[in-house]
């Protein structure tokens, strides 16, 4: 698909709920599956933090930071576990798209086939991490110095015009890697192929996904006008509007031949 309809948020919008409409239980059934199991798993966690808290004030002030170590140790192990089983539930969310968008179905178990991408996911994700991290660095480097030494509200002509000066730059980096978590979780591609593939996919059209991604928060926003139940149904539009538009931006051709542009349904996945 050529630019800049492929970046279109309203296109995206209308090809995503075409898509949840054709393969409902693949699609909105892996989002709830992953938003209750969420939930238990949140709800597990602060009751065993505060068990651990409520057992340090019993056994008194010399074993109480036992029960602080402990509790810090289980919030540490428990980060790691959802940032995995994040990446692995949106890599099943994200293919069983990509699987109706060209066929014009999905079954929920299609979910699990693409799993072994959950490592190249979790690099990809850390490398942009790492790399947005040493694009703020600078910033974040006059802001201290401005505050060390300056020490009063003089500080603050220097850091919010670095800001404003700086922010642009930020956006640049940023929205070139705005595409490398599904090039990952949908292509296969490693840390750095994502990282690639998304920066040439964004040249010359950094513009175009400034404004697909405040289409993408404002469609998404949209559900707290139903309250929470609404919000947290399209708040699935932050992952699966990507998704789709990185498709139709990396495989023009042979989304030409899908189901979404020809309404006419293919082999079923993995046949």
């Amino acid at each position: 698909m050529e630019f800049p309809s492929a970046l279109d948020p309203l296109r995206s919008l209308k090809a995503v709920w075409r898509a949840v409409r054709a393969s409902p239980g693949a699609i909105a059934g892996w989002w709830a599956i992953g938003l209750g199991g969420g939930m238990l798993i949140y709800g597990a966690f602060y009751v065993g933090v505060f068990v651990l808290l409520a057992s340090g004030q019993e056994v008194g002030q010399d074993l109480a930071w036992l029960a602080g170590g402990a509790a810090l140790a289980l919030a540490l192990g428990f980060g790691l576990l959802m940032f995995v089983v994040q990446a692995w539930w949106r890599i099943g969310l994200e293919n069983v798209l990509a699987d109706t968008l060209r066929t014009g179905r999905s079954e929920l178990a299609d979910a699990w086939k693409p799993r072994g991408r959950v490592w190249a996911l979790i690099a990809t994700q850390l490398l942009v991490g790492l790399a947005m991290f040493a694009t703020y660095l600078p910033l974040l480097v006059v802001s201290v110095l401005a505050a060390a030494l300056l020490r009063d509200e003089r500080s603050g002509l220097v850091i919010l015009p670095a800001v404003f000066l700086w922010l642009p730059f930020l956006a640049y980096v940023g929205l070139g890697f705005l595409l490398a978590p599904s090039a990952a979780a949908l292509d296969g591609l490693g840390p750095i192929g994502a990282l690639r593939r998304s920066w040439q996919l964004a040249k010359g059209r950094r513009i175009a996904l400034l404004v697909f991604w405040i289409g993408v928060i404002l469609a998404a926003l949209a559900g707290l006008l139903l309250l929470c139940v609404g919000y947290l149904a399209t708040t699935a539009l932050t992952i699966l509007m990507p998704a789709e538009a990185y498709l139709a931006l990396a495989h023009p051709e042979e989304r030409r031949g899908w189901w979404i542009a020809t309404d006419a349904a293919g082999e079923p996945p993995g046949s």
